[in-house]
């Protein structure tokens, strides 16, 4: 078989193999320009035709210009058909749907597992410094409201005191508490758990102060624990029935 190349106009001789290959998509030996030869090939009559006939312009260059024949290597033959992307294949608009496709499954798959993360230690991630930012990015655009910041494991005890109080009629006392926010970040003040002991460490009275008995009402409702400053807290107690021999707290 033969084929003619449509910008040079030499006539070229073309086997089975070479058009299987690319789907008839070739490379011409002599001008180098891409052609598909499907749709130049000649039959037996108009290439004679062409080839014997003195007037014709491709009686030389029949004899001069060839592709590679089907007897010849593979590695020969594959270095002229055209390039792997076949005419009117949109390879790399595939490429660029299927990578699409794949981004927004893997971006789908680490919502839920994050969402199962949220659900199942809401505590435990709530607490983590480093994605609290993202979780209240996220609660703005849901307009949904997160509880505050807090972990009592950053909160440092900088001392704490209890003494008694004579300066009122009757006698109390006063504990106080100093504590440091060693977060990245402002955190709630915390619950805590004051618990007063006899000199034999038996307990006389606990009881757990929420921020607001010992912030008050207006400060609790605008204030958060501001990073590394000290803040003083101060609880007036009533003198219990039996000696008061020591105290223990909890930060909660």
């Amino acid at each position: 078989m033969r084929t003619r190349c449509p910008e040079c106009e030499s006539i070229l001789p073309v086997g089975t193999v070479q058009l299987r290959l690319r789907r008839g998509d070739i490379r011409c030996s002599h001008c180098g320009s891409f052609f598909n030869a499907l749709d130049e090939l000649l039959d037996d009559r108009e290439t004679d035709r062409l080839i014997l006939d003195d007037d014709s312009p491709y009686k030389n260059r029949s004899r001069t210009y060839r592709l590679i024949p089907d007897d010849e290597p593979d590695e020969a033959r594959a270095a002229d058909p055209a390039p792997d992307v076949d005419v009117g294949e949109p390879q790399p608009e595939r490429d660029f749907a299927g990578r699409l496709i794949w981004g927004l499954a893997s971006l789908a798959l680490f919502l839920i597992l994050a969402a199962q993360a949220g659900y199942f230690e809401t505590d435990r991630v709530l607490k983590d410094q480093g994605l609290r930012p993202w979780f209240e990015v996220a609660a703005s655009i849901f307009r949904q409201e997160l509880p505050p910041y807090a972990d009592a494991r950053l909160i440092k005890v900088n001392g704490r005191s209890l003494h008694p109080d004579r300066s009122g009629a009757t006698v109390s006392y006063d504990f106080s508490l100093s504590l440091t926010n060693t977060a990245r970040i402002p955190q709630a003040f915390p619950s805590i758990k004051l618990v007063l002991t006899e000199l034999n460490g038996n307990p006389i009275a606990s009881r757990v102060f929420a921020p607001q008995d010992y912030l008050g009402g207006n400060r609790f409702a605008a204030e958060m624990m501001p990073v590394g400053k000290a803040q003083e807290i101060h609880l007036i107690l009533a003198k219990p029935s039996r000696e008061i021999g020591g105290f223990a707290f909890e930060l909660l």
